[in-house]
């Protein structure tokens, strides 16, 4: 009778620290996306507690008087559930890296970003980071300065991504965007080509491959080396390129940006990026199903991706009814309106509402 005591006791124990484990875990997992070391710490931690249940099981050489295979099969199973969205080699060194690399400073920021009560705060911490970032980003960089053109890069051999840069805006500014933007061709534009991106804009995801920077009109580029194919390196440039003509169009009617909603913002530039440097073969028109696209948290989310390519055949559809003019008969009627849904029913005729539907 007290053997069997003793044994309930042990694995109730067992049990109840396993569920500690577990919601351990799940703090952890949510901190883990502004602490990175924390994935790592994670990781390691669960990896040995699963490594122990496995080795027992087969072994049974680890054979503690109450230990039993079932005990150990509630461990490997609690561990397993941790591991497994972690369990990617890319992902699980970048984190390593980032983590040797996240200072004090970095972190402080992070735990205000999470801790800040209301979007007003969050955006003023990113901003106040961006500003800190653009300020001096140039700084100590070389300088490469063709027409309108000036490429920033380190030391190292950048050769390959600068002619890379040469041509994509050079085919942008002669033939390709002149067609839906006019405010752009004669402006000075700053591309700014770093080895690794996350040490600009801590912010952004470890897969970014390049972004515009509003604040100062700056675009930040990756280096070819992180890119998967020649002709994506090119779209990502060319897309970024896209934000900032539309910028400085936006600036022109007295507008910026961020008074449009992202689906708008991502949809254009996408579109163009894929009408010029898209896959060689056919595309399916294959339209995904989200939520609100109109929701521009909805575009900060795991499937992210399907709300850009939404966009993307939102924006095709628009230029299919609208013609190349689309955009300047858009922000010339918005003038009237200051509003984008209404300006897109009196260009195209259909609500916005109507679109989704019709684009089907």
């Amino acid at each position: 009778m007290k053997e069997k005591v003793i044994q309930f006791f042990v694995t109730i124990s067992l049990y109840i620290i396993i569920s500690i484990l577990g919601i351990i875990g799940i703090l952890i997992m949510f901190f883990m996306n502004y602490y990175e070391w924390m994935g790592v710490v994670l990781f390691l931690i669960c990896l040995t507690i699963a490594s122990l249940g496995i080795y027992q099981l087969i072994s049974k050489r680890i054979n503690f008087k109450y230990f039993g295979g079932r005990s150990a099969g509630a461990i490997i199973l609690s561990s397993l559930m941790f591991i497994l969205p972690l369990f990617n080699v890319n992902n699980f060194n970048k984190t390593l890296f980032n983590s040797l690399k996240d200072g004090e400073d970095l972190l402080d920021k992070k735990l205000a970003l999470i801790q800040s009560e209301s979007n007003e705060e969050k955006e003023e911490i990113v901003r106040d980071t961006f500003i800190q970032n653009s300020n001096n980003i140039t700084e100590g960089y070389n300088v490469i300065t063709e027409d309108n053109l000036n490429i920033y890069y380190g030391v190292g051999d950048y050769s390959e991504s600068i002619e890379i840069v040469k041509e994509v805006i050079s085919s942008a500014n002669n033939n390709k965007l002149e067609k839906y933007f006019s405010k752009f061709k004669n402006e000075e534009v700053n591309i700014v080509i770093v080895n690794d991106i996350n040490k600009i804009n801590s912010y952004i995801g470890n897969d970014t491959v390049a972004y515009f920077d509003q604040l100062t009109g700056n675009i930040v580029l990756q280096s070819l080396s992180k890119s998967n194919s020649l002709n994506e390196y090119k779209g990502v440039i060319f897309h970024e390129y896209v934000h900032y003509a539309l910028e400085l169009e936006l600036k022109d009617e007295s507008r910026s940006i961020t008074e449009f909603p992202k689906w708008f913002i991502e949809g254009l530039s996408t579109y163009l990026e894929v009408l010029y440097y898209g896959p060689e073969v056919n595309e399916f028109n294959i339209v995904p199903s989200v939520g609100d696209v109109k929701d521009d948290s909805n575009f900060n989310k795991g499937n992210a991706g399907n709300y850009y390519l939404y966009s993307k055949y939102l924006l095709k559809y628009m230029f299919e009814q609208g013609g190349d003019n689309f955009i300047i008969n858009l922000l010339e009627d918005m003038r009237n309106t200051d509003d984008i849904y209404k300006s897109i029913e009196n260009v195209l005729g259909e609500s916005f509402e109507e679109i989704k539907i019709n684009m089907l």
